[in-house]
């Protein structure tokens, strides 16, 4: 695009070209007529990306530029799917009247879309859409983030951090923002990486921001609910706020009043979760496809609306360390699972809700239709009911909040008087506002009616007049009002008819008279639909002045969805209520994985209790075999502390827990190539964070530390791991490990004590009980977990060898075990022991004759191995 030769374009070519060139970054959606047009790269990109069919236009080159198109009434789609892709678009439309141009219309870039500015999501996600900013400077940083689409506005500040990259990106993994806004090029390599892999769209804004006072009045200029108080020293959160609001109001003059407020996040009041923590539980995606499914947020998210799904997922990104706050959660589930006709009633109610944050948002942009306005009068119908509902529930929490509770009937009633039932999509056509609303309105309309009824009457005395039956009347946008005679009437047309086109097997005429009824009829309809248009405008300007009222009320309803989410969940699935102690211990009788239940049979999982924390008991190394079992039961228990401090119910039996400050995991093997790190640097750099942040209230798993370098490295390691967190934090730690020897620290330190997994062993065969035990094992089965992945019987009976010969501690002194010094001799006698122990284990009254040939033909092969003596 950029080898053509601009000045041998066409007019129209050429104001497109300019206006590509100040946007090279974006797909310009350029509008002729009732089409969105797009042309050269842009056009071959969308024509691949939405499967249009790719055409070409006459442009002044000597090949015809590439060209594709969309209708503009169907652009939201089109849009959605381009943005979805990581594309930016611009919307060009014209910006003056075509009548009083001169030359080409005057066109002009008046929305851009990115992946942070979406509005219309058509109603099929209930996601939060997060536009995100960040501020930086040295080791302190503001990070604001919005969501357009349904007005939620928060930011926080991180300030003196002591690994600033790590603490940014524990908070965006939270927020999880489709864009990232900043005035700075980001310095942070790790952050630059996190943004890449997660295909998050960057868009740095060339602007300086430093002058606090004129970003404060920036903010409060287009920030209805400012708290002065709250921000008088919040330096960083005001500047990447400013950032935020100025990229969002980029092409918007008029105010977004659903955009209101800025609420301020205080770190300290919630549980810190770190990003890979919030990874390795699969709290809100999951490891496989990165999708919802079996997630902790898929099980809790049964709500009647997206407003309250949006919560849920809220909660479970701040979970709460007020236990007040969470008790009162409590009752409520607790008042909803006690009264499950309450829970029900709600849940119809709920379900004839739609997205009340998201018309609002709409209507706020001014891109709200009649549909959108009904869809909202349906909506607020429900809630007089409502409220009645939670006034007359005799729970305090309840009757509080229905006090509280704005039914916005006035609201209600203006639509119900104004807006038509058959609406049409096009708000600039008419057929918007009910008769009666507007006396205006309704004069004209009749003035409409007077001159189509003289137009019936014109057409009935024409038709007598001339003596032709099928003298008709029609009507076109292009000729007007007109009297159309066929090809066999042309001739009998009177001399007062004036030619006003010809076509094959018709001739069309008009007549003064007929003029006069036209511009009767015209002049009413065109000023009936600017009326209309005006009106509807009112109305809708109405509703956005008053979205703080609205808002406050979607607010309610997503609460009380979110909490009888949590009441029906917690009664399908047997969940009791968890109950807090200040002695910081956890005790959990029958405690279940809420996610894992849920992909098994009726009670096919095997619950398992919990006590950690008595008796100073912190520590517990566990040990089993690999898929046992282990690392289920960690991640369950930091699940239920996690649901526990959302104010959920949890999959157990009974729930006595202390409040954890923070929860850490180190789970499983994960290379971060893109940073230069190995499996082992990404392990001790996540081991680093969870020592220096960790308190004496914090819950820590650990999933076999130290696996990934040598044996002897990894046993230090581990070893002096859990020293350091007995001896200096002393905080709940669940630690998994193959290093059988970390079982002897239950006698040395008296805050340590094992647990292991049982297992059932018959002959060379093991059946994972899956239950969590006092004790120890001494070994870790791996040859019988291979066995059973279904290895070949040369590759095992080769391992048990070796591993026979290193249970006799060949070993070379102060190295690591040397596989190649296993001595010939003593090797031919294991293989001989094996052979001998395998006869003695074969059942011969249940083996059919093909087994016992089989097993010849095994021995014998075995057999052949043994060198001679």
């Amino acid at each position: 695009m950029k080898s053509i030769d601009i000045n041998k374009l066409t007019p129209m070519m050429q104001q497109y070209m300019k206006i590509k060139q100040q946007n090279m970054d974006k797909i310009l959606f350029y509008r002729l007529g009732d089409f969105y047009e797009m042309f050269f790269d842009d056009a071959k990109i969308a024509s691949k990306e939405l499967e249009l069919v790719l055409t070409g236009r006459e442009c002044g080159l000597d090949e015809k530029a590439p060209m594709c198109g969309i209708p503009h009434h169907s652009a939201n789609s089109y849009i959605n799917r381009l943005v979805s892709k990581g594309y930016k678009v611009a919307i060009v439309e014209q910006v003056e009247d075509p009548s009083q141009a001169k030359g080409i219309v005057k066109r002009s870039v008046v929305k851009i879309i990115s992946p942070g500015m979406q509005i219309d999501l058509d109603g099929k996600n209930a996601d939060n859409n997060f536009l995100l900013s960040i501020y930086i400077d040295k080791n302190s940083t503001g990070i604001s983030y919005i969501d357009i689409s349904t007005g939620e506005f928060n930011t926080t500040e991180i300030l003196n951090s002591t690994n600033i990259e790590r603490d940014i990106l524990d908070f965006i993994s939270k927020v999880s923002p489709k864009e990232i806004v900043t005035n700075n090029k980001i310095e942070l390599k790790g952050l630059n990486n996190h943004i890449e892999q997660n295909n998050i769209y960057l868009t740095l804004i060339d602007e300086k921001y430093n002058d606090i006072k004129i970003e404060r009045n920036n903010i409060k200029r287009k920030i209805r609910r400012f708290n002065n108080s709250i921000f008088k020293d919040k330096y960083f959160s005001i500047l990447s706020s400013s950032i935020l609001l100025d990229y969002v109001y980029l092409f918007v003059e008029n105010d977004l009043n659903h955009i209101d407020e800025l609420k301020y996040i205080e770190n300290n009041n919630f549980v810190k979760i770190d990003a890979s923590t919030r990874q390795n539980l699969e709290i809100h995606k999951n490891l496989y496809d990165n999708t919802k499914t079996n997630t902790l947020l898929n099980v809790l998210d049964n709500a009647n609306t997206p407003m309250g799904s949006r919560k849920i997922n809220s909660w479970l990104e701040f979970p709460l360390l007020d236990k007040n706050k969470i008790n009162e959660r409590l009752e409520c589930v607790d008042f909803l699972v006690q009264n499950t006709d309450l829970s029900s009633q709600i849940s119809d109610i709920l379900d004839e809700i739609y997205d009340l944050e998201r018309i609002l948002s709409k209507v706020s942009y001014q891109n709200a239709n009649g549909r959108d306005l009904l869809n909202f009068r349906n909506s607020i119908s429900k809630l007089p009911l409502f409220k009645d509902l939670l006034l007359n529930t005799n729970n305090k929490h309840f009757s509080k909040i229905g006090e509280r509770f704005d039914a916005l009937k006035d609201l209600h009633d203006l639509i119900e008087k104004s807006i038509r039932e058959d609406v049409d999509q096009n708000i600039t056509e008419g057929n918007l506002i009910k008769e009666g609303y507007n006396k205006e309105l309704d004069d004209l309309r009749a003035s409409s009616i007077i001159g189509n009824k003289k137009l019936i009457e014109y057409e009935k005395s024409e038709r007598e007049r001339t003596g032709i039956p099928k003298l008709k009347v029609s009507f076109n946008k292009n000729v007007g009002y007109f009297i159309e005679l066929t090809s066999s009437y042309r001739d009998k047309a009177p001399d007062n008819y004036i030619r006003r086109q010809t076509l094959k097997n018709s001739e069309r005429f008009i007549t003064d008279e007929l003029n006069e009824i036209a511009d009767m009829i015209l002049s009413s309809s065109n000023e009936t639909m600017d009326l209309e248009y005006q009106l509807f405008n009112e109305i809708r300007e109405t509703v956005a002045h008053n979205s703080t009222r609205i808002k406050e009320s979607t607010d309610i309803i997503a609460t009380i969805d979110a909490l009888n989410s949590f009441a029906r969940v917690a009664l399908k699935n047997n969940y009791c209520r968890p109950i807090f102690n200040s002695e910081n211990y956890i005790s959990i009788s029958k405690g279940r994985h809420p996610v894992v239940e849920q992909t098994m049979d009726e009670n096919q999982f095997i619950a398992n209790d919990t006590l950690i924390g008595r008796k100073n008991k912190t520590i517990q190394i566990i040990t089993g075999p690999n898929m046992a079992g282990k690392s289920t039961y960690m991640r369950q228990v930091a699940l239920i502390v996690l649901m526990s401090q959302i104010g959920s119910y949890v999959p157990a039996d009974s729930c006595d827990i202390s409040i954890s400050d923070a929860i850490f995991t180190r789970i499983g093997a994960s290379d971060n190539l893109a940073k230069g790190d190995s499996t082992f640097m990404v392990e001790m750099k996540e081991m680093s964070n969870i020592i220096k942040n960790a308190t004496e209230n914090s819950f820590v798993i650990l999933d076999e530390v130290g696996r990934g370098t040598s044996t002897y490295d990894g046993y230090s390691i581990a070893k002096s791991i859990i020293e350091y967190i007995s001896k200096n934090i002393n905080c709940k730690t669940l630690f998994a490990t193959h290093y059988h020897e970390l079982t002897d620290l239950e006698d040395s330190m008296e805050n340590v004590e094992n647990l292991k997994v049982e297992i059932y062993e018959e002959k060379d065969n093991i059946v994972f009980l899956r239950k969590i035990v006092r004790g120890k094992t001494d070994r870790s089965y791996g040859i019988e977990v291979a066995k059973l992945s279904g290895l070949p019987d040369e590759i095992l009976f080769r391992a048990n060898v070796i591993l026979s010969s290193l249970d006799k501690n060949i070993l070379e002194e102060n190295k690591q075990l040397s596989f190649a010094s296993v001595n010939e001799d003593n090797e031919n006698e294991i293989k001989r022991d094996l052979i001998i122990k395998e006869l003695k284990s074969i059942d011969i009254d249940n083996l059919t004759p093909m087994d016992a040939l089989q097993l010849i033909n095994s021995f014998k092969n075995k057999a052949k191995d043994i060198t001679d003596d």
